[in-house]
């Protein structure tokens, strides 16, 4: 009689303590899955405190306090009181209301400064106005000749680190430019090579500033020296010693160098406080995300590759960024947890491969620069266009193995009865230089992105008069 009972109790406790295992089976998994979360995330901050440490060490930044000593390293605060005043009266009210029907300074002037002998409408009140700001222009030109980088006061904050001057710093460059311009429209050799000379140190006052956005300020005014280069050479306005000094000034930016790497270690060290405190990247949703190591160490690792890309060779450059750039992608498109691990990565990282193409564009468009002002010396000492680029090769400076574009093809060239033209081509549109130069001119779709790598040299050239001479000493404080 005992063992029916028996055998009913023990149905019993089997049945509560499967209701019982039943019910604790999720918090059971939830416990399991918590202490793996733990156990992952303290091994992916374990290594992620090992790069950082490792790179401590090496001197290169990884929050804010190191990312201004770093910026201060390689800074100079020698000039910065001079450039902030000059700024200052760049960004005034009244310098802006002056600049009313200005080329450059005035978005309603459709026209630039014309060549040498065309007609020029907005000419009195450009000129009324660089008389008005001569001791500006004057006083910006011997901040900006060789100039070095310069320390701006900058309130390092990550991701929210302001920089209003370098953008002010363009607005100098505007007026370097527009003084440039004139003087190539004066036939003034001695103005146009000291524009340009100030053009190309005024793109170095932000270069120390150790952000894509800074770096990429940087090219924008250098090409703005590249551009009075260009029409200077157009219309055959420098002299040979102009040009001659001009030369080495233009050679010496035609590798990217460490500009890329700069950039890189700055944009990196900007990010990583990010991964610590997500509420810093903005209202993307992300601001209560937990354990962001491991998307930190992703981050830490591409940015670490990309920095270390050798630059000495264009084509292989912009080829190992894409490569890169194709494999994060690929990342960020993986399974639903690569997916979570990698949310902040693919919010922080912009488009590596588009901003080296400015980095080689740069690069690209200086040696286009350097043998064109060789043609242009070629022609004023033999009288006569080269019949090829290799007979640039009798100038010591010019190295046709090294002043090549990318794309495995040189620069094209040819002379007809207008003159001589030396091409390159578009990085974004294009892989290698086009049998004919690029299309030109304001009724040409896509002109303002070819226009740069197009360099036509006229048979144009006139005498010099001395009397804009003279009156670009006074307005340039000589």
């Amino acid at each position: 009689m005992l063992y029916p009972s028996t055998s009913k109790n023990t149905h019993r406790g089997c049945l509560t303590y499967g209701i019982l295992f039943f019910i604790g089976l999720p918090f059971l998994l939830l416990a399991i899955g918590a202490a793996l979360w733990v156990g992952r995330e303290s091994s992916a901050r374990n290594q992620l405190n090992q790069q950082i440490d490792r790179l401590r060490g090496e001197g290169l930044p990884v929050d804010n306090a190191s990312t201004q000593a770093y910026y201060e390293a390689r800074t100079s605060a020698e000039d910065t009181a001079a450039w902030l005043a000059v700024l200052a009266e760049l960004t005034s009210d009244p310098f802006s209301q002056s600049a009313a029907g200005v080329p450059i300074f005035d978005g309603e002037v459709e026209a630039g400064v014309p060549g040498p002998g065309e007609s020029w409408a907005e000419e009195q009140t450009t000129r009324d106005f660089l008389n008005r700001w001569q001791s500006l222009h004057a006083r910006t030109m011997r901040l900006a000749t060789d100039a070095g980088p310069v320390r701006f006061p900058i309130d390092f904050d990550s991701v929210n680190t302001l920089l209003p001057n370098a953008q002010n710093v363009r607005q100098a460059a505007r007026l370097l430019s527009l003084r440039g311009q004139v003087a190539i429209y004066d036939r003034d050799s001695r103005m146009v090579r000291r524009s340009v000379e100030s053009l190309l140190g005024c793109s170095n006052v932000c270069s120390g500033e150790p952000f894509l956005v800074s770096q990429l300020i940087t090219f924008a005014i250098d090409g703005m020296a590249l551009e009075v280069l260009q029409q200077a050479i157009r219309h055959d306005v420098l002299d040979d010693d102009d040009l001659k000094a001009l030369l080495p000034k233009l050679l010496a930016s035609t590798n990217i160098g460490n500009q890329w790497k700069h950039a890189m270690i700055g944009e990196r060290a900007m990010m990583l406080p990010v991964f610590d405190d997500p509420s810093l990247a903005g209202d993307h949703g992300v601001s209560t995300l937990p354990g962001r190591s491991r998307d930190a160490l992703v981050y830490l690792n591409y940015m670490s590759r990309v920095s270390a890309i050798p630059t000495e060779d264009i084509d292989e450059f912009r080829s190992e960024i894409a490569e890169q750039e194709s494999e994060l992608s690929n990342l960020l498109q993986g399974g639903m947890l690569q997916r979570y691990d990698t949310i902040l990565t693919g919010l922080l990282t912009p488009s590596l491969a588009a901003a080296g193409d400015v980095f080689a564009k740069q690069a690209t468009l200086h040696r286009l620069a350097a043998l064109a002002i060789a043609v242009r010396l070629y022609e004023h000492e033999h009288g006569g266009w080269p019949q090829s680029l290799e007979d640039l090769a009798e100038y010591p400076l010019i190295n046709l193995e090294r002043l090549v574009p990318p794309g495995g093809k040189p620069f094209g060239y040819r002379v007809d009865d207008s003159g001589a033209t030396i091409w390159g081509f578009n990085l974004r549109e294009e892989t290698s230089t086009p049998a004919e130069p690029p299309p030109t001119g304001v009724d040409v779709p896509s002109s303002d992105t070819n226009q740069p790598w197009v360099w036509e040299l006229k048979n144009d050239r006139a005498p010099a008069d001395d009397a804009p001479a003279e009156q670009a000493d006074q307005q340039a404080g000589a």
